[in-house]
C-alpha cells in the first residue's frame, strides 16, 4: 500500500470503518512507514485533544430544535404517502349467493336456446313429415291430376283455406269419389279442394302442397339452387322434399324421385 492511500483511509482506519483485508495492509504499512506513522501519531493525538476538551460543548438549542421539527415533518410525509407507495391487490370477492345466480341465469340461456333449436328442428320434421303422409295418401287412392290443369298459380283452387300451422292438423283425408274434372280442372264435389295436387309424369308422380305455417324453420334444411331460384331440400321415409318461398308462399313437392329431377321439375312450375 503507497501513502497517498493511507492517507486516504486513514480516518476511516481510525473508525475502523475498513475491511479486514485493506485494514490490516494499512496497519502493516504503519508499522513500517516513518512518515506515515508520524502522521497517524499526530491525528490520534488531536483526536484525543478534542474530547478531552469538548465533553460538555453541545449543539445550540434554536438547531436542535430545528433538526427535530425537520425529523417530523418528514416521518409526517412518510406515513401519508405510505398508502399510494403501497398498493394493495385489487380482488373482486362474489359471494357464493351471487355465484349461484350467475349459474343458474347461463343454465336458463343455454336451456332455452337448446329447447327452440330442438323445436324448430321437430317443427320442420314434423310438418315435412306430414307432406310425406298427404302424398302416400293420395297416391294410394289414385288422385291424379294432370299437369297442365294443375300449375302454381292455380294450386290455391286445390287446397283448403281452413289448413292450421302444421297439415297433420287440418287435412282431413279425401278419395276419389269426391273430385270431379270440370272444364279441364279437379273441383271437391264438397265444396272444399283438395290439400294436395298430384303431377303425373310418366311413370314418376309428384305432390304439390303448400306450407301455411308462417314460423315454418326453413333456413334448418340444407339448402341448393337450381337455376336462378333457391331450393330448400330433405328426405323422410323414403320420399325427397323439395321447398322453396314464392311470392310469401311456401311450396312444397314430394316424391320418390332423385333430387334433381324433382329440382328440374320444380323450376318448370317456379317459372310459369
Amino acid at each position: 500500500m503507497s501513502c497517498s492511500e493511507v492517507n486516504k483511509y486513514l480516518h476511516e482506519f481510525m473508525d475502523r470503518e475498513l475491511e479486514n483485508d485493506l485494514y490490516h495492509k494499512l496497519q502493516k504499512h504503519l508499522e513500517q512507514c516513518v512518515p506515515c506513522n508520524r502522521n497517524y501519531e499526530f491525528e490520534k493525538h488531536t483526536r484525543v485533544l478534542i474530547k478531552s476538551y469538548c465533553k460538555n460543548v453541545t449543539a445550540p438549542q434554536y438547531l436542535h430544535s430545528r433538526i427535530i421539527a425537520n425529523l417530523d415533518s418528514i416521518d409526517r410525509e412518510l406515513t401519508i404517502q405510505s398508502p399510494r407507495t403501497r398498493q394493495k391487490p385489487l380482488r373482486i370477492a362474489f359471494s357464493p349467493h351471487t355465484f349461484a345466480i350467475a349459474a343458474s341465469l347461463l343454465l336458463m340461456i343455454a336451456g332455452g336456446v337448446f329447447y327452440i333449436a330442438n323445436n324448430r328442428q321437430e317443427d320442420s320434421v314434423s310438418i315435412v313429415d306430414d307432406a310425406v303422409t298427404n302424398h302416400v295418401k293420395v297416391l294410394n287412392d289414385n288422385l291424379v291430376f294432370n299437369e297442365k290443369t294443375s300449375v302454381v298459380g292455380d294450386v290455391n283452387k286445390y287446397l283448403s283455406p281452413n289448413i292450421n300451422t302444421q297439415l297433420r292438423k287440418s287435412i282431413t283425408p279425401l278419395n276419389i269419389e269426391q273430385v270431379r274434372i270440370v272444364n279441364d280442372v279437379p273441383v271437391n264435389l264438397c265444396g272444399t279442394t283438395s290439400p294436395c295436387v298430384v303431377f303425373n309424369q310418366g311413370k314418376n308422380k309428384l305432390s304439390l302442397q303448400i306450407i301455411r305455417s308462417r314460423q315454418f324453420p326453413i333456413s334448418k334444411l340444407e339448402r341448393t339452387s337450381f337455376g336462378p331460384n333457391e331450393y330448400y331440400i330433405t328426405n323422410r321415409r323414403g320420399f325427397n322434399s323439395v321447398i322453396w318461398r314464392e311470392n310469401d308462399t311456401t311450396y312444397c313437392l314430394t316424391s320418390d324421385i332423385n333430387t334433381n329431377d324433382m329440382l328440374r321439375f320444380a323450376a318448370t312450375l317456379s317459372s310459369r
